[in-house]
């Protein structure tokens, strides 16, 4: 299993910490209210508890970018009141019938601030205003000890 989730918003591309990526989702999913479209509360829950899938925006009609700035808003204010996330946190959380978030699994206790740095990082996205890819890498957002880069390989067909 993999540390990161590849994420993709319109189209740029990120790399999330799996925990700090997990629990943003299933965030979105319990704050998500009635109005939220089946399917993508469905691929929310999905990628909030399987390994290796990654949030993806938009993927349909709703929710459009102020509607998702709003959730994650929301799901901020959640994640600042809990604090810092710990194992306890995950082993018995569920938004997918079956499946723990993240798997149940927590590879090191998780300060707010990384996951804090997913949601301001989303909304960003989301917006158009996230700051310019780094030469020749993309973003890893999400760990315990703040953003950083990776290097991203040549594609060849370019």
């Amino acid at each position: 299993m993999s540390k990161t989730k590849p994420v993709r918003i319109h189209d740029r591309l990120v790399w999330v910490w799996d925990n700090s990526h997990d629990v943003v989702l299933a965030s979105l999913v319990e704050v998500a209210g009635p109005d939220a479209d089946d399917q993508v509360l469905h691929d929310w829950r999905v990628w909030a508890s399987i390994a290796d899938l990654g949030f993806r925006y938009p993927t349909g009609d709703w929710p459009d970018a102020d509607q998702l700035v709003a959730l994650l808003e929301l799901a901020r204010d959640r994640i600042e009141e809990h604090g810092a996330v710990e194992a306890a946190d995950l082993t018995s959380w569920s938004v997918l019938e079956g499946k723990l978030v993240s798997g149940g699994f927590l590879r090191q206790p998780l300060p707010a601030a990384a996951v804090i740095e997913v949601v301001d990082a989303f909304q960003d996205l989301a917006l158009g205003t996230y700051d310019p890819d780094p030469p020749g890498g993309a973003w890893l957002l999400g760990a315990p000890g703040g953003r950083t880069t990776v290097g991203m390989r040549p594609n060849p067909s370019n």
